[in-house]
């Protein structure tokens, strides 16, 4: 069973996160989480109604290769980006960090975690900043796990990378 959770804003603005153990656990539950979808749409919460669950969950599927040569784990399963400073954006490497992140169940990274995932040092100041931004572009979210906080990745940012992603992918 997932963890669900559901964000609703005065503006009628829907933030849906649901955590499972595993891709093939959430494969297995999209009829359900459509169907969780459809009900917010017919109590009026959220302003329309769009299917997208399966289409992300089948594009999350068919880039797991496309992290080849970009993204590599260490034993502890904690992503590693295998990019030079000048094959990617600061922006960039931090999205895709943190997609590789979430590709492995890893909830979420705080900033640190995510400094040390990039292979060239970025100042806290600029990587504070970066990260500022591309939360405020709704991009990533800032969410407490266990006794720690950190950042994960959204679906508006998931939707953003893929594409670099494939572009770097088809590049190597």
């Amino acid at each position: 069973m997932p963890q669900i959770k559901i964000k609703i804003s005065p503006t009628k603005t829907v933030e849906i996160e649901a955590i499972y153990n595993s891709l093939e656990d959430a494969l297995k539950d999209v009829e359900n989480f459509e169907n969780l979808i459809k009900k917010l749409y017919e109590h009026n919460l959220v302003p329309k109604y769009q299917p997208e669950t399966e289409t992300m969950l089948t594009r999350e599927l068919e880039t797991e290769d496309e992290l080849k040569g970009i993204i590599e784990y260490d034993e502890n399963g904690f992503p590693h980006l295998m990019l030079g400073k000048g094959e990617v954006t600061t922006k960039d490497a931090i999205l895709i960090v943190l997609y590789a992140a979430k590709k492995k169940n890893i909830p979420a990274l705080e900033i640190k975690e995510i400094n040390e995932a990039i292979p060239w040092r970025i100042p806290y100041s600029t990587l504070s900043s970066t990260i500022s931004k591309l939360k405020s572009k709704g991009y990533l979210i800032h969410k407490p796990v266990g006794d720690k906080t950190g950042y994960t990745i959204t679906k508006k940012g998931i939707d953003y990378i893929l594409p670099r992603i494939k572009e770097l992918s088809e590049e190597r």
